[in-house]
């Protein structure tokens, strides 16, 4: 009981398991670490994360995978990279098209007083009818679906930019 509270013990813990997480954990997390909580997507951000990471090396590997809850309940799975003869759902073609170190490189940055204005701009049309938004779809990557409009009716209609 005396390590529980040890700093001494933390540090030496952390530098001996540093090499450890870093292989194992770490690609794991990138998605989180630099898009924030992302909720009930996080366990699945994170199994995105390492695939986009990793890749081919997690072929014939298990992935242990676990979400908590808030403290109801909890889900842990296990799942084993496998070979398979679709073109499409396959480890290698995932980790192509998940792209992830070149979509995060391509963010656009924004400073706090923008991103401040942003939120508010959304605050404010929230709960709106008869709304179509102004915004460029200049930062929009193309491929992506983006809210077109919500009619009278709260209904919403959303396009693909091209």
């Amino acid at each position: 009981e005396e390590t529980y509270s040890s700093r001494e013990f933390e540090r030496v813990f952390m530098e001996k398991s540093k090499k450890n997480y870093e292989t194992k954990v770490a690609p794991g997390v990138t998605l989180s670490k630099q898009l924030g909580n992302s909720y009930t997507c996080s366990l699945w951000a994170s199994l995105g994360s390492l695939v986009g990471f990793v890749g081919t090396e997690l072929m014939n590997k298990r992935v242990v995978l676990f979400s908590y809850g808030s403290g109801l309940c909890s889900t842990m799975l296990m799942a084993q990279v496998r070979e398979t003869l679709s073109p499409v759902f396959n480890i290698a073609n995932i980790h192509k098209q998940l792209n992830i170190a070149e979509r995060l490189a391509a963010r656009t940055k924004a400073t706090p007083e923008k991103f401040t204005e942003t939120l508010a701009l959304r605050e404010e049309r929230y709960g709106t009818s008869g709304y179509v938004p102004s915004d460029s779809l200049d930062s929009i990557t193309k491929g992506t679906y983006y809210l077109e409009e919500v009619d009278d009716k709260f209904r919403r209609k959303y396009s693909r930019r091209v």
